[in-house]
């Protein structure tokens, strides 16, 4: 089996946090590249026990943050499957995007 992992910005303190949370072997290839983007927030959260209580946790954090929101800002909630996903975007009234829809950019 093959995983590949990507992101436009882990702290490389976070690297154990992501092998664990992948199950990713020791020796896997790890490819950095230097970014300055001060304006991200990293949250990193206990283990939950069921994914309704992830999605609620999510939604507390989402609820949270918007407040603080300006109308161009953005936020991206990652999650593990597409089924997962589709719920917790219904869970929080927005749209939801997987690379595996045609969407235009508007909807990206």
């Amino acid at each position: 089996m093959q995983a590949i992992v990507m992101s436009g910005s882990i702290p490389l303190h976070c690297k154990p946090v992501i092998f664990d949370s992948f199950a990713l072997m020791p020796n896997a290839k790890v490819i950095c590249m230097s970014s300055d983007q001060p304006e991200l927030e990293y949250i990193l959260e206990p283990a939950l026990g069921t994914s309704q209580d992830i999605a609620d946790r999510v939604k507390a954090i989402v609820r949270r943050h918007l407040v603080k929101f300006d109308p161009d800002d953005c936020m991206l909630v990652f999650v593990p499957y597409l089924d997962k996903g589709k719920k917790l975007a219904k869970m929080l009234g927005c749209s939801f995007y997987s690379g595996q829809e045609g969407t235009g950019d508007k909807d990206q």
